[in-house]
């Protein structure tokens, strides 16, 4: 009987809370690690110059490919061939540029010779954000600001609990304008059961070298041309399967 009446708390509170923050949530930017990938239209010096470009056209990318393919910045590259005596055969031009040709430069038009394209991915969920809580160290959360900053700069994030995984491996948030950083990970929160997720922030002040701290390695979002999209056969460009997303996204 004690179960049952539990199971039926659980319920109730997953779906008032669930009301709760979709009624009187707000529009909240997450911020997510850069994406990089290597440029399809120049070589690479894998030896010496740790990938970068060799400023010299990758003659075997005739046809366009997506990139980044799954997110908001999904882009297609086409062909642009740079500082070469003749095109290769079966190449495909952009088809808006009304005056194909190759282009007499050093450098790759495509990646400004830095050999990779990269995004910063953002993503939009609905949260209630709470500016001024009570208590910035419910639940024993231990809060460290540094010199100068007052507890107003400190906020409450419940979100739903879908969006955990979207959180955990955010790298900043923006709320009404303002660019925050996460204090401690986000908590799953519930009635003997998860039902939303809390996430204490914090006001990124950019006067402070200390305030935001980003130590993710970048290589490891690092996706390989050939995992991201592979060309196209003759003609239209295709979908590549999406390797942006992961099971928990």
């Amino acid at each position: 009987m004690r179960n049952i009446a539990l199971k039926r708390v659980q319920k109730v509170f997953k779906r008032e809370i669930d009301r709760f923050i979709t009624v009187n949530g707000r529009p909240v930017t997450v911020m997510l690690p850069e994406i990089k990938t290597d440029c399809p239209n120049c070589l690479h010096d894998v030896v010496f110059n740790q990938d970068e470009s060799t400023n010299r056209y990758n003659e075997l990318f005739i046809r366009p490919v997506y990139i980044f393919p799954g997110t908001s910045e999904e882009e297609i590259v086409y062909p642009q061939p740079f500082n070469v005596a003749a095109l290769p055969s079966g190449i495909v031009f952009d088809p808006v540029d009304p005056n194909p040709k190759i282009l007499k430069t050093t450098i790759c038009p495509v990646c400004a010779g830095r050999g990779y394209l990269s995004i910063k991915p953002v993503v939009c969920i609905t949260a209630n954000y709470n500016w001024d809580p009570r208590s910035p160290t419910t639940d024993g959360a231990i809060v460290d600001t540094s010199a100068g900053r007052s507890p107003a700069n400190i906020g409450i994030l419940k979100g739903h609990l879908k969006d955990y995984a979207i959180c955990r491996d955010s790298i900043g948030f923006i709320v009404d304008g303002v660019e925050c950083e996460m204090i401690t990970p986000p908590t799953k929160r519930g009635v003997g059961s998860d039902a939303h997720i809390e996430i204490y922030l914090q006001k990124v002040d950019s006067s402070d070298a200390t305030s935001y701290i980003c130590d993710t390695d970048q290589r490891l979002n690092v996706r390989p041309v050939g995992e991201v999209s592979e060309q196209s056969d003759s003609g239209t460009p295709h979908s590549p399967p999406n390797t942006f997303s992961n099971g928990d996204w």
